[in-house]
């Protein structure tokens, strides 16, 4: 019923993006691995998350593994993990990581950045955090071969780390998708099984119909809840436009104000027209470089990060995608 991890070491990639329903066991998956892999060949593994508030009951962290390996003593202390008294891994946060540069970590060979998916309004990506996580696999490996994972459950792929590898969409019928120029893969999980089950709790019938249970059961992509599409403007009316080098976008938004739609068709507006760039411009067109001074800029951010920005068609998710999204995700 739960994850089979050698299906994710079979995509045999460097760097491994995976979502999936809650409890599902991709975490699960790659802790048996690693406490085999450690069993068996003394290979270490390193183990992170974005803040070190996160690792508040890191203590529990092989509490689901003594029913695995029974005759295994397992502690954790002061950043490390102990494997019958030895030291089996390193767990620190990304946002410390220049910390633990000087440290040799000899013996690693595999990598888990956990919860690489921000899905709540509490937190947010640290500053340039792609080019950190980089640097962590560098100080941690040098030349070494390895294996980097990153486990988050199934939130929007709008991300840093979706964007920066171009793994932001699915190919029809296919449960991942690859980037060789980049040397990874992004595996969407689908567990008929598990969701069947959860869907049968007393908590996941309470859930079925909501949205959260379409995430948290059902294992669907925030991204493809509700994706709504404009068919007539009547509940709308006209946000601004951004204006880029190839192709405008148009936003709108609903009378309410609970959704921004954004089009790759619309009437050419003579107000509100914003710009990131500076060639070739009308004089109606203000160019920025500061989004959260803007009212309108920073509307669309927040919709971005909180999952409200509604695309009318895959073509302008498409440009938005590859022309702005790394604007609005700082």
């Amino acid at each position: 019923m739960y994850l089979d991890f050698n299906y994710i070491l079979s995509l045999d990639s460097l760097f491994t993006l995976v979502t999936g329903a809650r409890g599902v066991g991709k975490t699960y998956g790659f802790k048996k691995w690693a406490v085999n892999d450690f069993l068996k060949k003394k290979k270490q593994f390193i183990y992170i998350r974005r803040y070190e508030t996160e690792f508040d009951k890191i203590s529990t962290f092989f509490d689901d593994m003594t029913a695995e390996f029974k005759d295994v003593e397992f502690i954790v202390k002061n950043n490390k993990f102990y494997i019958n008294g030895e030291i089996a891994g390193f767990y620190f946060p990304l946002s410390k990581a220049q910390q633990y540069k000087s440290m040799p970590f000899p013996e690693a060979d595999k990598l888990l950045l956990d919860e690489y998916i921000i899905d709540d309004n509490l937190h947010h990506y640290i500053k340039d955090e792609i080019n950190i996580f980089y640097n962590v696999c560098e100080t941690v490996f040098r030349t070494r071969d390895f294996k980097a994972f990153m486990f988050a459950n199934s939130s929007t792929l709008l991300n840093p780390y979706n964007i920066h590898f171009n793994l932001t969409y699915l190919p029809y019928g296919k449960n991942f998708v690859r980037n060789k120029d980049l040397d990874c893969v992004y595996v969407h999980l689908q567990n008929a099984e598990y969701e069947e089950y959860k869907n049968n709790t007393r908590f996941g019938k309470a859930v079925k119909n909501t949205d959260y249970g379409k995430f948290a059961i059902n294992n669907i992509v925030k991204d493809d809840i509700n994706r709504e599409r404009i068919e007539a403007k009547t509940d709308c009316i006209y946000f601004c436009t951004l204006k880029g080098l190839k192709k405008d976008l148009y936003f709108y938004i609903k009378n309410d104000r609970s959704k921004i739609y954004c089009s790759d068709k619309g009437s050419e507006e003579n107000y509100r027209i914003y710009s990131f760039y500076g060639e070739n411009l009308s004089e109606n067109v203000l160019v920025t470089k500061n989004i959260n001074t803007n009212y309108h800029l920073k509307a669309i951010k927040l919709s971005v990060q909180h999952g409200f920005l509604y695309f009318t068609s895959p073509k302008a998710k498409a440009i938005f995608n590859s022309d702005y999204i790394h604007l609005f995700i700082r």
